[in-house]
């Protein structure tokens, strides 16, 4: 399955790309307005690995997202601003430079979803046809949309494997036994999500702050913006708000 070139997307005004180093993953920025002294954001990052067969004309890949915001500048922002708690939220890098504040968990249930073949259009009906169980759906370029409610089955070679956390547990092995520092930054998070997910935010904290170490010893920023935020609510669940990452 081919996926479109991300970086010659013709982006709707509303949407911010985010650079990264891979080729095959994209990162969007959607703006939601400004509410109660803050610019809200969505920050969508296609999942690696996560692509799907191509059907009804149409080919995806799961994604994920977090909810962000800005405080707005000027007298007043900036007066607030003083008055922010430290560590309020896992923050991450704006495509502008700037810092925004994670607000709430991460959702996984979203797909991105274009034609394939990429010369014809997809209709909204077709969308439903193939997930019928799929939410609201959001244009994000020309022919690429966003699909919310659909949680991507596992696919059957990894439903053999066992669980999320057995597999991640599996990936770090042969990372590991490979010493294949990026791979071994990868699974230890994934495996500290799983670990956070399953009720061990104190695991989780030791796996996520070993994956940080790796990933800033790389100097991988994506995979360390993804790491901390992460961290920061692997940290707030294990009682530990105030630790600095």
């Amino acid at each position: 399955m081919a996926q479109p070139d991300w970086r010659t997307l013709d982006l709707d005004a509303a949407v911010l790309r985010e650079p990264v180093p891979e080729e095959n993953r994209v990162v969007f920025w959607l703006t939601g307005g400004v509410a109660d002294g803050f610019r809200h954001w969505e920050r969508i990052g296609s999942v690696p690995g996560g692509e799907l067969p191509a059907a009804h004309g149409l080919a995806a890949t799961a994604a994920t997202a977090i909810r962000a915001r800005q405080r707005v500048q000027g007298f007043f922002g900036r007066l607030l601003e003083r008055w922010r708690p430290p560590n309020a939220g896992p923050t991450w890098v704006h495509p502008n430079g700037s810092v925004a504040e994670q607000v709430g968990p991460r959702q996984t249930d979203l797909l991105l979803v274009w034609a394939d073949p990429e010369a014809v259009p997809v209709a909204p009906a077709r969308i439903a046809e193939r997930w019928p169980q799929a939410g609201p759906v959001r244009k994000i370029a020309g022919n690429l949309f966003l699909v919310a409610g659909v949680e991507p089955a596992p696919r059957p070679d990894e439903a053999a494997q066992g669980s999320p956390r057995q597999q991640a547990e599996a990936r770090l092995a042969a990372a590991r036994q490979a010493r294949d520092c990026p791979r071994q930054a990868s699974a230890l998070t994934d495996l500290g999500v799983a670990c956070l997910r399953g009720g061990e935010p104190h695991r989780a904290v030791q796996l996520l702050e070993d994956a940080l170490t790796i990933a800033r010893r790389l100097r991988d920023r994506t995979q360390e913006i993804d790491v901390l935020g992460n961290l920061g609510l692997a940290l707030l669940a294990a009682g530990r708000p105030g630790r600095g990452a």
